[in-house]
């Protein structure tokens, strides 16, 4: 009897996951008729931007919110056509999965993204927790490593020992990134003009107020947080002469 309950309960999972995918694919194909601009917004979680296409990998995500989450593992290749988006955003994701996938994400991402246009993507900054280790640390560093060791680590002592290690073995992170490793996988991905970017300001008017800055005190996120820049060249077309 329990067994049968149990069949009939993967039946009806199976059921619903498959209506969910037919929806999704049609919220997709909206998506991507729709006038405007096409923005692909990876790792959502619950920060949702208007006008982007909102993907998550979290199947609870996709059905709390009833549709707007579009499902997508990054670490697999994006069921989306060459040069679909004029924009890509991904905010405090990357570091979730390894190097290596990482890698093969930045690539298509730039396969899905139109030339001449940028992708922008943020994650905890690997220098900023190095600093935490420091004898003199500023009054900011002193709260956010209150803050975070009260709120998540148990109040540990030494605050700044386990806040640093927190970075690494907490939350699923499996790669934290500085700069120059961050520009090394953008850049060897094929894109250019890879630059530093403050959180939250941009030149590019897609690209600016994308980080979710309300989900910590003032200005912690803007301390822990590494944010890159670049572009997407755009093709050079070989004439017959050459």
């Amino acid at each position: 009897m329990i067994l049968g309950i149990r069949s009939k309960s993967k039946m009806l999972y199976r059921k619903v996951l498959r209506a969910l995918r037919r929806r999704e694919q049609k919220f997709l194909r909206q998506y991507l008729r729709a006038p405007g601009t096409k923005k692909l917004h990876i790792g959502c979680y619950n920060h949702l931007l208007e006008g982007w296409l909102n993907c998550d990998l979290t199947e609870e995500l996709v059905i709390a919110y009833d549709g707007p989450i579009y499902p997508l593992d990054a670490r697999l290749p994006f069921p989306f056509a060459n040069d679909t988006f004029d924009a890509v955003f991904s905010e405090h994701m990357i570091e979730h999965i390894s190097y290596d996938e990482a890698s093969r994400m930045l690539a298509d991402c730039y396969r899905v993204l139109k030339p001449g246009h940028f992708i922008r993507i943020a994650t905890p900054n690997l220098k900023c927790f190095i600093d935490l280790y420091a004898a003199e640390k500023t009054d900011l560093q002193k709260s956010y490593i209150k803050w975070l060791n009260d709120g998540c680590l148990g109040g540990r002592e030494p605050a700044d020992t386990f806040v640093i290690n927190s970075v690494f073995y907490y939350w699923g992170h499996k790669f934290i990134y500085d700069e120059e490793a961050l520009r090394r996988s953008m850049t060897d991905a094929g894109f250019v003009d890879v630059t530093l970017r403050p959180v939250s300001e941009s030149p590019h008017s897609d690209l600016k107020n994308l980080e979710n800055e309300g989900r910590m005190p003032p200005n912690f996120l803007k301390l822990e947080t590494l944010v890159l820049e670049a572009m997407k060249p755009n093709r050079v077309i070989q004439t017959a002469a050459e």
